[in-house]
Parts: structure tokens; sequence; C-alpha cells
């Protein structure tokens, strides 16, 4: 497996990742079954998608042993200081971990930042310090947002829905994306089979950009 490096992070992760939301949907054993095969094919890098303890709890089960050759990324919906809190201690609790690698800000409304009413970038920034989380990104699908990210430096990575059809300045977001230092990532798409093809063969045009897929997509077994 193809490794990238995601920015000015520092790590060093599988090119294709995955994300987990649907191990909610199967048991314990099949949880582990279906990381063990992704592991076993070389993939380090695992979305935990949006909060959902049924999911932390089989996640945190099928990687007992082996956290620390993983990159978790976890995401949550911006609302309050104090449901944040809660998010990561729960999330932290059942994954069995003591931090996070990465935790997105999903789909906000406008760009967080240090200082900010919220206070929710603030607290960000103070669970980094305390080790619970060790970089912060933004997931958006706003071309105008993730430019903004990129300008104010604020961000360590970014997820966006690139794809072959992107606009031209979606596509000058993915390149200013190394150019800053902040890890690209691939928001995952529902393709057919011909198109992931062609998805897959244009991600591999940007160095160190990471695709990312959903578990139940079978292209990340080709």
């Amino acid at each position: 497996m193809e490794q990238v490096k995601l920015g000015r992070t520092g790590l060093i992760a599988s090119r294709v990742g995955l994300e987990l939301s649907p191990l909610r949907e199967l048991s314990f054993a099949a949880s582990r079954e279906a990381l063990d095969e992704a592991i076993g094919r070389g993939i380090t890098f695992f979305d935990l998608g949006l909060p959902d303890r049924e999911t932390q709890k089989r996640i945190g089960h099928a990687i007992a042993g082996r956290r620390q050759d993983l990159i978790l990324a976890g995401s949550f919906v911006p609302s309050t200081k104090q449901q944040l809190e809660e998010d990561i201690k729960w999330m932290l609790r059942d994954l069995k971990t003591e931090y996070l690698d990465l935790i997105q800000i999903h789909d906000p409304d406008y760009v967080l930042r240090p200082g900010e009413a919220s206070g929710l970038f603030d607290m960000l920034l103070d669970a980094k310090k305390a080790g619970y989380i060790r970089n912060i990104g933004l997931t958006t699908g706003d071309p105008v947002m993730a430019m903004n990210a990129l300008e104010y430096g604020w961000y360590d990575t970014l997820q966006y829905p690139w794809h072959s059809g992107s606009a031209e300045e979606e596509l000058m977001v993915l390149s200013l994306c190394r150019e800053a230092e902040v890890g690209s990532i691939n928001v995952p798409l529902e393709w057919t089979p011909e198109e992931a093809d062609r998805e897959e063969a244009f991600q591999k045009n940007y160095p160190d950009h990471l695709s990312l897929w959903m578990l139940h997509d079978d292209h990340w077994r080709k």
C-alpha cells in the first residue's frame, strides 16, 4: 500500500483510508473481521464518522492491541463546548485509546477559529495541548470555506468532495493544500465500479492526497 504524508501533521498514512460508520450494522466479531482485512491490506487511516457509541465500541474492540499502528480520525458537528467535550470523552473511552490523531469539524456554517464566540476551536486547542487530540481538521463541501481555511492556516487537514468533474476553483484548493502543508482527504462518494476506477486514477494525480472510501464499498479491496 502506497503511503502519503498528511501535510504538517507529520502523519504517514495509507493512501487509501476507510470511513467506518457502516460497522454499526455489524456484530463485534464481523467488525473485527472487516478491520482485520483492511489492516491486512495495508490500510492504516480510519475515519470514525460522526459520534456514535455503538460504532465506536466496535472499533475499540477491533483495534485492541494495535492502536499504535493506526491513524484514527473523529468528526463532530458544531454545537456546544459541553457536547464536544462529551463526544471526545466517549470516543476515547469507547475506542480504549488516550488520544485521537485527528478531530474534524464537520460541515460548519462558518469557519470556526480561535477566539470566536462559540469557544469550540479554543476548546479543541486546549484538548490538543492536553494530548487528547493531535490535529484539527475541517470537512466541508463549500469551496469558499475551504479556501478561507487554507488562507487562515488554523486547520491541519481538509476533507472535501473532490472528483474528476470538480470545478477549477475546487482543484485549485486541492493543489494549494500541498503548498500550505495541509493534509488533503477526499470525502467518500458513491460511485459505480467504472466510475470508481476513474476517480481513483484522478486522485492518484495529486501527491500526498488520501483517498477515503466507505467500508461497504468493495473498490478498496482491489
